[in-house]
């Protein structure tokens, strides 16, 4: 059952809203860890001898398209990412037959991914520096 009209009236309506919500945090540290995850497989794909993509879809990408499709592709999964996630809020925020809130749409959405591209990060940097100081 959905919410009240009077219950719809207090969700923010304001198109800006968005801004003050709990998401912000968390898309802030999906772009900062994707970004992490990109320019270190850029380092390591181009600059350092010896190493070699292991995500086959992202390899063939680079193959075919090099450092722009990298580029082209790590942007397509953030706003589809984020499309889906602040989807999946919006409609908790809306919908009274849930105890769930738009934070834990936000915890489950982004928190595993900010999680596989930090370490994404961290193992890339480690194997240039491996390869690079030996």
């Amino acid at each position: 059952m959905l919410r009240s009209r009077e219950a719809l009236a207090t969700v923010p309506t304001n198109p800006l809203s968005w801004y003050r919500s709990a998401s912000v945090p968390w898309i802030l540290a999906l772009v900062a860890s994707k970004a992490g995850d990109l320019a270190t497989t850029i380092v390591g794909l181009t600059i350092v001898d010896g190493l070699s993509e292991r995500n086959p879809v992202a390899g063939t990408v680079f193959h075919q398209f090099g450092v722009a499709g990298l580029c082209v592709v790590s942007v397509f999964v953030l706003v589809v990412v984020v499309l889906v996630v602040e989807f999946a809020g919006t409609v908790l925020e809306r919908d009274d037959r849930t105890e769930l809130s738009p934070d834990t749409a936000y915890f489950i959405g982004y928190f595993p991914l900010v999680t596989v591209f930090g370490g994404a990060t961290v193992y890339n940097a480690v194997l240039i520096c491996i390869r690079v100081w030996p």
